[in-house]
């Protein structure tokens, strides 16, 4: 079987044709909104990370030294793998299975910092907002979608794996519909979700 994968990073080993439907654009430094996540960073008391790509950038921007002592929380073990500090996991690598995980941790005076996507959902700020947590929240990035030129054929593609919503919209624009003919295999039960309503309801 010849897979299509779609998302920035598959696994290590992953037998697949790379095209990468998606483009990370990261937010300035001198963004405001970075610069106070910079400033008071050493402040928190716990740090919530729901994507890879926020990790890292993250990191680019404020040292791990500077970091040490801190409650680690990380939405799935990918991203667990890409901090320099043990994280919890929950056990459903969700939004809601990270406020699964925070609504069994003592919270009193906790600070928390949630470094995300401009396209992150509002699950875990609604969460802390619910419950009188002190947070702050903070876009690292924007994902755009990417047309790889030239774009592969899907006449020799059998399955097509989709990491994300967003990899679902860019391989959208890029080929103008999702193929009926196609083993479609979506990471996670929000992706699920988005293919589910894209070819029952969006076509």
């Amino acid at each position: 079987m010849r897979t299509l994968y779609t998302g920035l990073n598959p696994p290590q080993h992953y037998n697949c044709l790379h095209c990468p439907m998606i483009k990370i654009i990261p937010r300035s430094p001198d963004d405001p909104a970075v610069k106070k996540m910079i400033s008071i960073a050493r402040d928190c008391t716990h740090l919530v990370f729901t994507s890879r790509q926020a990790a890292g950038l993250f990191f680019d921007n404020v040292p791990p030294s500077d970091m040490t002592g801190k409650t680690w929380i990380a939405v799935g073990k990918a991203t667990a793998q890409c901090l320099p500090f043990d994280a919890l996991v929950p056990e459903k690598e969700t939004a809601e299975g990270v406020v699964e995980l925070l609504s069994r941790l003592p919270l009193d005076d906790s600070f928390f910092l949630w470094p995300h996507s401009a396209l992150s959902r509002a699950v875990i700020d609604n969460f802390f907002t619910k419950n009188n947590i002190k947070f702050y929240d903070c876009v690292l990035y924007d994902t755009i979608s990417n047309i790889p030129r030239p774009l592969p054929s899907l006449n020799e593609i059998d399955e097509i794996v989709f990491t994300s919503p967003s990899t679902i919209q860019g391989f959208i624009d890029a080929y103008g519909s999702i193929p009926k003919d196609k083993v479609l295999t979506p990471i996670g039960p929000v992706t699920s979700s988005a293919l589910h309503k894209w070819m029952n309801g969006r076509q």
